[in-house]
């Protein structure tokens, strides 16, 4: 099938009703934008036609998209049977080797954090410092889940950290973040 078949003219496909593009094989309901060259698709989930910025991307495809709109793949995301092939792929010697690479990349990416996270848990383990468990949220009444190298991750800040709950230490990174962009 050439890639002319695949294809329609936005004018043609803007006089066609509903029923008409319905009747279309699947494959033919991809149609021509001047600038990407795509701007409806037939969902392969629910068979819907949609918007193509309903759909992710996916190079490996002809038209460079999934083949399932978002809400069709996050509905089977959250599915018992998805997840109990993560759990199964990630059990699986394959799982394994992946997670333990993907360790290996984070550690040399950041090794002056790994280094900040272990000189924490020494100093928790020789009693320098408590548990995060006993200590409260520096931003709210919550108990507190983590410490935040607040100075950040050089060695003279190691221990100086303040604790804090997961959702806070989230916002606190997200606003540094934003803010060196």
């Amino acid at each position: 099938m050439t890639n002319n078949n695949l294809q329609f003219r936005a004018d043609r496909v803007s006089s066609l009703k509903r029923t008409e593009i319905s009747a279309v094989p699947a494959a033919q309901i991809l149609l021509r934008n001047t600038m990407r060259g795509i701007i409806m698709k037939k969902c392969s989930g629910c068979k819907e036609i949609k918007s193509v910025s309903k759909f992710q991307k996916n190079r490996t495809t002809k038209d460079g998209l999934q083949s399932r709109c978002k809400q069709c793949r996050k509905q089977e995301r959250h599915s018992e049977k998805h997840k109990a092939y993560e759990k199964h792929y990630w059990e699986s010697a394959r799982g394994k080797a992946a997670r333990k690479l993907s360790k290996i990349r984070y550690l040399n990416k950041y090794p002056k954090k790994k280094k900040a996270q272990t000189a924490i848990s020494h100093a928790i383990r020789d009693g320098l410092i408590p548990k995060v468990c006993t200590l409260k949220c520096s931003c709210c009444p919550a108990q507190a889940q983590e410490y935040h190298h607040h100075k950040g991750y050089a060695k003279k800040y190691w221990l100086d950290v303040v604790p804090v709950c997961a959702k806070h230490h989230r916002q606190i990174h997200y606003k540094a973040n934003f803010m060196e962009a």
